[in-house]
C-alpha cells in the first residue's frame, strides 16, 4: 500500500503510565499497533495538554443571515513540502504520478466554509489526537489523524470500528448512533473493571485545543467527564461539542458501519433535515423548523378560519328563517311601548289632578274643624259643672261602699255571738239531761258486770275442754309430710328439666322449619318472574341492571304494597306486570319502554294517584322522586281506543313491507299497563320486524314518514331502530334517525341456577329428617314426663290425710289462743265496769259543770249590747250617704240635658269634620296609590317611552288634558296588541344569541384574517431567506452528485420535492446504474446493496466540500460495490476529501484495491493485529517495541531523505 506520511507513531507492547506518559506522540497496546501519520518534523505530544480553553468566539460565526465562513480568505501559509511514498523498490507508483500530475485539473472548485490554522492545517473541531485504554479490542491506543483524508485499514476484527465508537462515545453522543449495543458498559474491553476514551479536538483559531475524557466503569451504566483534565459534565462536554459544530448523531457526517443501509432507508423529509444540519447556511434547519412550526400554525389558522366562516354562513341562514317572526315580534314591541306609553300617561295626570283634589278638601277639613272649636267653647262652662257632679256622686259611692262593708263586718260579729251563746245553751241542757239520767246508767251497770262474769265462766269451760288437743305432738307428721314434699320437688325438678329439653327441641324445630321456609320461599322466588324482577330491581350492584335498579323505587314500591288496603286499585308498574310472551321480541320492548317508564306508578282513579301523591311529596327535596302517571281510561280499552291517536299504517300494510305488527302486539299485560303503554309510548304505533331481510330499509323509511309535523314515528327492524320526523320549517323534509338496539336483559326469562336450586332442595330434605328425629325426640320426653307425673301425683294423694290431720291440730290450738284472748277482753271490762265513780260524786260534778257554763252566758251580753248599737250607726250613715247619692244623680240628669241641648248644636259640625277628615284621608291613600303605580311603571319604562311622556307632559298642561281620550288610545292600542300574534320570546332570544355570535363570529374570522396574513408573512420572510439557501445548496450538491454519476458513466440526481406542507418539503435522490432504465428514486429496497453504498458515498463526497462540520466518517461503505464502481468512488472521495477547503474525513475499510490514485494530503492509519511484536534494538541498545515495522521505517525516511 502507498501513501504520504509525515511522522509515524507508534506503539508496540505493554509499558507503564509513567512511561506513556513521559513518551511524546506514541500509541501502545498489547499485542496490536496503530501506525498513525507521520510529518516532516517531530511533533510535541499533545496528550498531556490540559490548558484551559477559552469560549470566545470569532464574531462571522455568530451573525445570522450571512454567509461569513463563505468568504474567508486562503490561508497564505504553504504547507510543509510533501513527498509521495514509493513502493519498496524505491519507484513511485504510476496511479500515484498520473494523479498527481492531473491533480490540478481534476479539482472541483468549492465554496470555503471553515478557516484552517496554517499552523497545522487542522480546522477547528477536528481531531486532533485520539486515546483509548481498555475499549473494546484495545488494551491501550493512542494516535493522531490528519487533517484531512484518513483512510483507517486493517483486517476485519482487528478494532476499525472501534474507532468509529470511541469518537462517538467520547464526544459525548449516545450509544444508539452506532446501532451496535445498547448499554455504555458493553463498550469496556472484555475482562476488564474499567476504561477510557480520550480525545483531543482542534480549538478555534488563536486558542488552544479542547481534551475530552470520557471515564466508563462496568459497575453501573454511567460515566464521568473531564475537560481540560478538570472535572465536568455531559451537559458542559455536549455544549463544548456543539460550539465546534461536530455532529456524530447526523448520518450525513457520521455514517457507522452499522447504520450504513439506514441511510439508504432515510426518508426523503429525514434526508433534508439532516443535509440542512451539515451543509449550507448555518441557519438552514433553524429557519426550516420555524417553517413548519409557522406552517402548521398557519394550517391550524386557515382550518379555524373555514370553520368560522362555514359557522357564520349557517347562522346568518338560520337567522334568515327568523326574520318573519322577528317583524312580528318587533311590531308587537313596538305597540307593547305605545301601551307603557298611555298607561303611564293616564295615572300620572290621574296623580296630578288628584293632588289638586286633596289641597282642596284639607283646606276645607280645617275650616270645619275651627267651626267645631267655637261651638264647643259655647258650652264648655255646663260641661265642666257636670263633671265636678260626677266627681261628687263618685265620693258618695266609694263612703256607701265603706259604710256598707262596715254592717256586713256588724252584721257577722253579731251572728257568731248569738252562735256561741246557742252552743253554751245546748251544753247547758245536755248536763241537766245527764243529772236526770244518773240513775237509769248505775242500773245499766250493774246488768253489764253480770253479764261479763257470766261470760268469763263460759270461756273458761270452754277452755278446759280444747286444751287436751293442743297438747298432741305433730312433729312426726310434719316430718312425713317433708320426706313427700322432697320427693314432690325431686320429680318437679326432672320434670322442669324435661320441659327445658322440650323448649330446645321446640327452638332447634322452629329455626329447621324457619330454614325450610326459606329454602321453598327461594324455590318459589326462582319460579315467580315478580318475585325474580323485584329482587333485581333492588339489585343496584348488580352492573347488568345498573341503568334500571333503583332502591329509591323499590322503598316507594314497598310502601304502596304495605298500604295497598288504603287503595281502591293497586297496579304493579310494568316492570313487574309487563311480560313478552315470544322472546324474539325482548330486545324490541325493553327499546320502546325506558327505565323511567320500566319504574313509573300507574293509577287506575284520581284518588288513588292522589293519596300516592301525598306520600310522594313528604319525600325530602333533593332525594329522588319516583314518577307516578293516571289518565282516564275507556271503559271498553282496549276495544274503545278514544284519546289515542292512530297508526298511519295498516295491519296489513306492515306485515305486506315484511312487518310481524306494532310493538303492543307482542306485549302480555294488565290492561290498566297496556293503556299506560300506548298513551304515554304509543307502542300501539311502532312497527318491529324480526327479519331484516325481508324489509326494504327505503320502503320502510316511506311506509313510517309522518305525514304532517308534529310526533315522529318509530319502527325496529333487526337489531336497528329509526325514528322518523318531519321538519316544520322550509320544505318539511323527513329526518330518519338510525341507532342500534341493545340486547335485551330485563323482560327476557331469567333461568333459575341449577345448582342453587338443588341447594335449596337438599336443604328442604335435610330441615324433614332433621324435624322428624326432633319429633321423635320430643314423643320420648312427653311419654317420661307422664310416668313422672304419674308418680307426683300418687305423692300427693298420700301427702293429704297427713296435711288433714296437722290442720285439725293446728285449728285446735288456735281456738284455744283465741278463748283465752276473749277471757282476758272481758276480764279487763269487767275491771273498768267495777272501777266507776258512786252516783252522788258525779251528780255532783254535772251541777258545777252546769254553773261555770251558765256564767259563761252571762258574760257575753255586754259585749252584744256594744256591737248591735255600731251595727245601729253605721246604717243610720249609709242611709244618708244614700239620699245624698240620689240628690247628686238628679242633678247630673239635669245637667245631662243642658249638655244635649248645646250637643245637638255640634253633632252637625263634628259629623261634616268627620266626613271631610274621610275624605281627605281616601284621596290621600288614592294619591299614595297613585304614585306607587306611576313609580312602578316609571321602573319599568324604557328610556325612549321616558323622553316620549317627557314631551307630551310638557305640551299638554294638567288643566287641559282629556284623559278620556287617552284612555281610549289606550284601549284601542291593547286591542291591536291583543289581535298580533303572539311570537315565542326564545324564538326571539334565539335570533339575538345567533345575532351575537354572528357579530363574535365575524370578529374572529377578521381577527383571524390579520393572523393569517400576519403568519403568512412570517412565512414569506423567512421562505425569501431560507429558500434560495436552501436552492443554492441543493444546486450545489446535484451539480456534484451529477457529475460524480457522470464520471462512473452512471446519471444521477439531487433534486428538492417541495410541497405547501413545509413537514413534507423533502430531499430526492434519483439514480440510474443502467442505460435501459429511467431515473428512479433511491429507496432501501428498490437498488441493490452495492448501488446504496455508492449512492451513499458518493452524496455524502457532494457535501464534504459545503459541509458546516469539522470533520466527517464513513465506516466500510465500499463493501459489497463493483471493482469498477469502487475504483471511481476512492479516486472520486481522494479528489474531493484532498482538496484545499476540505474538511476531516474518516474512511474505514477492510481492503482497498490496488493502484489506486492517492494524494499528499490522504493519512493512512494501518491497523496492525497480532498478539505481539518482538523487541529489537537499536544502535545503542535501545529497546524499541517496533518489531519489523522498524526496518521498514528507516528505509522510509531514507528515501524520503534522497528524494
Amino acid at each position: 500500500m502507498s501513501g504520504t506520511s509525515e511522522k509515524l507513531e507508534v506503539s508496540v507492547k505493554k509499558e507503564t503510565k509513567k512511561e506513556k506518559a513521559s513518551k511524546a506522540g506514541r500509541g501502545e497496546g498489547s499485542g496490536k499497533t496503530v501506525a498513525a501519520k507521520t510529518e516532516a518534523e517531530p511533533r510535541r505530544n499533545r496528550r498531556g495538554s490540559s490548558e484551559q480553553e477559552e469560549e470566545e468566539e470569532s464574531a462571522s460565526n455568530n451573525k445570522d443571515g450571512s454567509d461569513d465562513e463563505a468568504q474567508d480568505t486562503e490561508m497564505e501559509e504553504e504547507q510543509p513540502s510533501r513527498k509521495r511514498l514509493k513502493g519498496t523498490n524505491g519507484r513511485a507508483r504510476p496511479s500515484e504520478t498520473g494523479d498527481l500530475r492531473n491533480e490540478r485539473s481534476i479539482m472541483v472548485p468549492t465554496v470555503k466554509v471553515f478557516q484552517r490554522d496554517a499552523k497545522d492545517g487542522y480546522l477547528p473541531g477536528s481531531i486532533v489526537r485520539i486515546c483509548c485504554e481498555h475499549f473494546l479490542t484495545y488494551d491501550f491506543v493512542e494516535f493522531s489523524p490528519g487533517p484531512h483524508m484518513n483512510m483507517i485499514l486493517g483486517p476485519n476484527g482487528t478494532g476499525k470500528s472501534t474507532i468509529a465508537c470511541a469518537i462517538c462515545i467520547g464526544l459525548g453522543f449516545s450509544v444508539s448512533v452506532l446501532g451496535r449495543a445498547e448499554v455504555l458498559t458493553a463498550f469496556v474491553k472484555h475482562g476488564y473493571d474499567k476504561g477510557f476514551v480520550e480525545i483531543e479536538l482542534k480549538g478555534p483559531l488563536g486558542k488552544p485545543n479542547v481534551v475530552i475524557r470520557r471515564n466508563i466503569t462496568t459497575m453501573s451504566n454511567a460515566s464521568t467527564w473531564t475537560l481540560n483534565g478538570k472535572n465536568s459534565n455531559k451537559r458542559t462536554i455536549e455544549d463544548k461539542v456543539a460550539d465546534l459544530g461536530i455532529q456524530v448523531s447526523n448520518l450525513c457526517s457520521f455514517l457507522p458501519q452499522d447504520r450504513v443501509q439506514e441511510f439508504a432507508k432515510l426518508k426523503p423529509e429525514e434526508l433534508l433535515a439532516e443535509t440542512q444540519k451539515v451543509a449550507g447556511h448555518p441557519r438552514l434547519k433553524q429557519w426550516h423548523d420555524q417553517l413548519k412550526e409557522l406552517g402548521t400554525s398557519l394550517a391550524d389558522i386557515r382550518g379555524a378560519l373555514v370553520a368560522n366562516q362555514q359557522d357564520c354562513a349557517t347562522e346568518e341562514g338560520k337567522n334568515q328563517l327568523l326574520e318573519r317572526d322577528v317583524v312580528i315580534f318587533n311590531k308587537r314591541k313596538k305597540l307593547e311601548e305605545d301601551l307603557s306609553y298611555y298607561e303611564i300617561l293616564v295615572p300620572w295626570y290621574k296623580f296630578k289632578l288628584n293632588k289638586g283634589r286633596v289641597k282642596q278638601c284639607k283646606l276645607a277639613y280645617r275650616q270645619a274643624g275651627i267651626k267645631l272649636a267655637n261651638a264647643r267653647a259655647e258650652f264648655e262652662p255646663a260641661t265642666r259643672f257636670k263633671e265636678r257632679l260626677e266627681g261628687k256622686l263618685q265620693t258618695l259611692n266609694r263612703d256607701g261602699s265603706a259604710a256598707q262593708d262596715a254592717i256586713k263586718d256588724l252584721q257577722k260579729k253579731v251572728e257568731r255571738l248569738k252562735r256561741d251563746d246557742k252552743r253554751m245553751s245546748e251544753q247547758c241542757t245536755e248536763i241537766q239531761d245527764a243529772i236526770v239520767t244518773l240513775s237509769r246508767d248505775d242500773q245499766e251497770s250493774k246488768i253489764k258486770i253480770q253479764r261479763l262474769e257470766s261470760d268469763i265462766r263460759r270461756f273458761k269451760d270452754q277452755l278446759r275442754e280444747h286444751k287436751g288437743h293442743s297438747e298432741t305432738d305433730t312433729t312426726e307428721l310434719i316430718a312425713q309430710k317433708e320426706a313427700l314434699n322432697r320427693q314432690i320437688r325431686q320429680i318437679e325438678r326432672q320434670r322442669n328439666d324435661i320441659a327445658e329439653s322440650m323448649r330446645e327441641l321446640d327452638g332447634k324445630i322452629r329455626e329447621v322449619e324457619s330454614e325450610q321456609r326459606k329454602a321453598r320461599d327461594e324455590l318459589r322466588k326462582l319460579e315467580d318472574k315478580t318475585e325474580q324482577r323485584q329482587m333485581n330491581m333492588a339489585n343496584t350492584n348488580e352492573q347488568r341492571f345498573r341503568g334500571i335498579a333503583s332502591k329509591e323505587f323499590m322503598r316507594a314500591y314497598n310502601w304502596l304494597m304495605e298500604h295497598r288496603a288504603e287503595f281502591k286499585n293497586v297496579i304493579q308498574p310494568a316492570c313487574f306486570s309487563v311480560t313478552v310472551p315470544d322472546q324474539r321480541y325482548c330486545h324490541f320492548i325493553e327499546a320502546v319502554i325506558t327505565p323511567a317508564h320500566m319504574r313509573t306508578f300507574i293509577f287506575d282513579n284520581e284518588g288513588d294517584y292522589k293519596r300516592f301523591n301525598e306520600y310522594l311529596d313528604r319525600i325530602p327535596r333533593g332525594e329522588y322522586r319516583p314518577t307516578s302517571w293516571f289518565r282516564p281510561r275507556p271503559e271498553d280499552w282496549p276495544n274503545d281506543r278514544q284519546g289515542l291517536t292512530p297508526p298511519e299504517q295498516s295491519v296489513d300494510d306492515l306485515r305486506r313491507h315484511g312487518f310481524d305488527g306494532f310493538a303492543i302486539d307482542f306485549v302480555d299485560a294488565p290492561k290498566e299497563v297496556t293503556w299506560f303503554l300506548c298513551r304515554s309510548l304509543d307502542m300501539h304505533r311502532v312497527g318491529v320486524a324480526l327479519d331484516q331481510a325481508r324489509v326494504d330499509p327505503e320502503a320502510a323509511s316511506r311506509l313510517f314518514s309522518p305525514r304532517n309535523p308534529g310526533a315522529p314515528s318509530r319502527y325496529c327492524i333487526g337489531f336497528s331502530h329509526f325514528l322518523s320526523n318531519r321538519s316544520q320549517y322550509g320544505q318539511r323534509l323527513v329526518q330518519t334517525a338510525a341507532s342500534n338496539l341493545s340486547k335485551a336483559i330485563w323482560f327476557t326469562e331469567q333461568t333459575a341456577d341449577p345448582s342453587f336450586k338443588m341447594r335449596c332442595q337438599d336443604t328442604i330434605a335435610l330441615a324433614d329428617q332433621a324435624i322428624t328425629e326432633k319429633r321423635a325426640e320430643k314423643e320420648e320426653l312427653d311419654r317420661h314426663d307422664a310416668e313422672l307425673n304419674e308418680q307426683e301425683k300418687n305423692l300427693k294423694r298420700q301427702q293429704v290425710p297427713i296435711s288433714n290431720r296437722i290442720e285439725e291440730i293446728k285449728a285446735a290450738i288456735t281456738r284455744v289462743r283465741n278463748l283465752e284472748r276473749s277471757i282476758r277482753d272481758s276480764e279487763t271490762r269487767l275491771q273498768a265496769e267495777q272501777a266507776r265513780p258512786p252516783k252522788e260524786r258525779r251528780e255532783k260534778a254535772l251541777k258545777q259543770n252546769l254553773v261555770t257554763k251558765t256564767k259563761e252566758r252571762l258574760n257575753a251580753i255586754p259585749q252584744f249590747k256594744r256591737v248591735t248599737e255600731e251595727l245601729n250607726s253605721k246604717t243610720h250613715e249609709f242611709t244618708r250617704i244614700t239620699f245624698e247619692s240620689l240628690q247628686v244623680m238628679a242633678n247630673i240628669a239635669a245637667m245631662e240635658q243642658v249638655v244635649h241641648r248645646y250637643g245637638a248644636a255640634t253633632k252637625d259640625l263634628e259629623r261634616e269634620v268627620n266626613e271631610f277628615a274621610q275624605r281627605v284621608q281616601a284621596l290621600e291613600a288614592e294619591k299614595e296609590e297613585l304614585a306607587k303605580t306611576v313609580t312602578q311603571l316609571m321602573d319599568n319604562l324604557s328610556p325612549a317611552v321616558i323622553e316620549r311622556q317627557q314631551a307630551y307632559i310638557e305640551e299638554h298642561p294638567v288643566e287641559s288634558v282629556d284623559l278620556d281620550a287617552l284612555e281610549e288610545q289606550r284601549v284601542a292600542t291593547q286591542a291591536e296588541l291583543a289581535s298580533t300574534g303572539q311570537v315565542n320570546r326564545a324564538v326571539i332570544q334565539q335570533y339575538e344569541d345567533r345575532q351575537k355570535k354572528i357579530a363574535a363570529l365575524r370578529e374572529t374570522i377578521a381577527r383571524r384574517e390579520h393572523e393569517k396574513e400576519k403568519e403568512e408573512r412570517k412565512v414569506q420572510t423567512i421562505k425569501d431567506q431560507w429558500l434560495p439557501e436552501l436552492t443554492a445548496l441543493i444546486e450545489q450538491v446535484n451539480i456534484r452528485f451529477s457529475a460524480a454519476f457522470d464520471r462512473i458513466r452512471c446519471a444521477g440526481e439531487v433534486r428538492l420535492a417541495q410541497d405547501d406542507d413545509f413537514n413534507k418539503w423533502a430531499i430526492e435522490i434519483l439514480v440510474k446504474f443502467r442505460s435501459n432504465e429511467p431515473l428512479q428514486l433511491l429507496t432501501g429496497q428498490r437498488q441493490s446493496g452495492g448501488e446504496r453504498s455508492l449512492t451513499t458515498i458518493l452524496y455524502l463526497m457532494s457535501l464534504t466540500g459545503l459541509a458546516k462540520t469539522p470533520f466527517a466518517l464513513v465506516d466500510e461503505i465500499n463493501q459489497g460495490m463493483d471493482v469498477k464502481y469502487e475504483r471511481a468512488v476512492h479516486n472520486e472521495l481522494i479528489q474531493v476529501t484532498c482538496a484545499e477547503d476540505s474538511g476531516q474525513y474518516f474512511l474505514i475499510t477492510p481492503k482497498l484495491l490496488p493502484n489506486l490514485t492517492y494524494h499528499e494530503r490522504v493519512t493512512t492509519l494501518v491497523i496492525n493485529n497480532g498478539d505481539y511484536l518482538p523487541e529489537t534494538r537499536d544502535e545503542k541498545g535501545k529497546v524499541n517495541n517496533y518489531g519489523d515495522l522498524s526496518a521498514n521505517l528507516v528505509a522510509y525516511r531514507r528515501t524520503a531523505r534522497k528524494a
